[in-house]
């Protein structure tokens, strides 16, 4: 098989390997086999997870992304990814309106700018809450779905939280798939701090559908919809949509960082 061609991407600082699979789905398979190898900081490319673009099951929809943990393992959705391959397909000639097929669903892209999209999120879900025990603290946290699983803990540091508790409670028993963890902490109304220990990849500089679970978590709690909660992550800032119904809406920066051959 010859050289395979990516691109590296980054959207908030969460920093992907971008494979496009359609000229040859054979790419998809080295993808899946080798992501554990090229994701490695210092040892490969370096990256949070390869986002691998396949042709879409309906020929009326754009692409199909697939999103592949930094472990190997697979992942439903990504929110940061989903606006790298929006960037990507739009660099290479498609519309500012894209309708991209993903594990967790159909999801709509809107190109608002150079590099600023708007997703309206396919699924986000309020679940159940949760109570954690850890040592001598109770965690206390609500269960979101966006496609993959999160759980948002309000917490007055959240960086103090990431390092204490982001592995532990990703890996509880609590959830038997494993459960991304968001920790937020409110800086103004409508504004809040987050940090996030993200399953299959650890610590990250943010996360799409992590920003999504902590806007339903955020605004349930003060039972509060139609407006739009400023995420500051430690990658950049983020904003979400929480309407009074219907779908939220994630939008956010994509850059393209370089191109190269594996």
């Amino acid at each position: 098989m010859s050289d395979i061609p990516f691109d590296k991407y980054e959207a908030a600082g969460n920093d992907f390997i971008v494979i496009d699979c359609r000229p040859d789905n054979r790419r998809f398979e080295m993808a899946l086999k080798y992501a554990h190898i090229w994701c490695k900081r210092h040892f490969g490319i370096g990256a949070d997870g390869i986002l691998a673009i396949t042709k879409p099951h309906d020929a009326h929809n754009h692409a199909y992304m697939h999103v592949i943990n930094s472990d190997g393992s697979i992942a439903a959705m990504c929110g940061n990814g989903i606006r790298c391959v929006a960037l990507h397909l739009c660099n290479s000639g498609a519309p500012g309106l894209l309708h991209i097929e993903t594990d967790g669903g159909l999801q709509t892209v809107q190109k608002l700018d150079h590099n600023t999209f708007e997703v309206t999120i396919a699924r986000a879900e309020l679940l159940s809450t949760c109570d954690i025990p850890q040592a001598d603290t109770q965690w206390h946290g609500t269960r979101v779905d966006v496609g993959n699983p999160h759980c948002v803990f309000e917490t007055p540091d959240p960086q103090k939280a990431l390092a204490q508790a982001g592995e532990y409670l990703s890996n509880h028993q609590t959830f038997p798939d494993r459960s991304n963890i968001e920790f937020i902490r409110e800086r103004t109304q409508n504004s809040i701090d987050l940090t996030v220990y993200e399953r299959g990849a650890g610590p990250t500089l943010a996360c799409g559908t992590g920003c999504v679970a902590a806007a339903k978590a955020y605004t349930a709690a003060r039972h509060i919809a139609d407006v739009t909660i400023e995420i500051h992550a430690p990658g950049g800032v983020l904003h979400v949509l929480i309407p009074k119904s219907g779908a939220p809406k994630l939008i956010g920066p994509a850059r393209h960082v370089f191109f190269g051959l594996l």
